[in-house]
């Protein structure tokens, strides 16, 4: 897999899946900077608790706004 760069966005990362691509980038410590958007609140926290870096924001995907918001500058 190839290491990603820049701002990238994770939706729903705030599960399994995202907490795994995390702790891969890390591990091999890749040169970018994640923002976590997902609307559980507890997995915010918990994921903050594991990765203090990591920047999330709470909003849900069917909301085109929030979600929109949350895309900007993102990769």
């Amino acid at each position: 897999m190839e290491k990603l760069e820049g701002e990238i966005l994770i939706t729903g990362g705030a599960g399994t899946l995202g907490k795994a691509i995390i702790q891969r980038a890390t591990v091999e410590a890749w040169d970018c900077h994640f923002t976590v958007f997902s609307r559980d609140a507890v997995k915010h926290a918990r994921l903050k608790d594991r990765f203090p870096g990591v920047h999330t924001l709470m909003g849900d995907i069917r909301n085109y706004e929030t979600l929109y918001a949350a895309m900007s500058g993102k990769d």
